[in-house]
């Protein structure tokens, strides 16, 4: 496990990000909403969306630079990922 001399590890960054994406969809319902931020907060995020493991975290789908995924979110129903890093969900198994 990676962890750079006072930076968050993939745990803390994990909760930070779920704790984060919950905040908007609970301020934002029923909007469109755009979240850019760093490929490791973005795979974190996804990873922890699909009930993955953190120890999966270095396997694809990727977050390369610039790709984009989308995230339904809802207060009561939850958040889907809809795609991942510019893979449609229903090719990624």
């Amino acid at each position: 496990q990676f962890r750079g001399e006072g930076a968050e590890s993939f745990h803390q960054l994990e909760n930070r990000s779920v704790s984060v994406i919950k905040q908007i969809i609970s301020q934002h319902q029923g909007q469109k909403v755009l979240v850019v931020s760093h490929g490791a907060f973005i795979k974190t995020l996804l990873t922890s969306l699909q009930s993955r493991s953190l120890d999966e975290i270095w396997e694809g789908p990727y977050a390369r630079n610039l790709c984009h995924s989308i995230v339904l979110g809802h207060e009561d129903s939850g958040v889907r990922v809809k795609q991942f890093c510019d893979e449609d969900w229903g090719n990624i198994t």
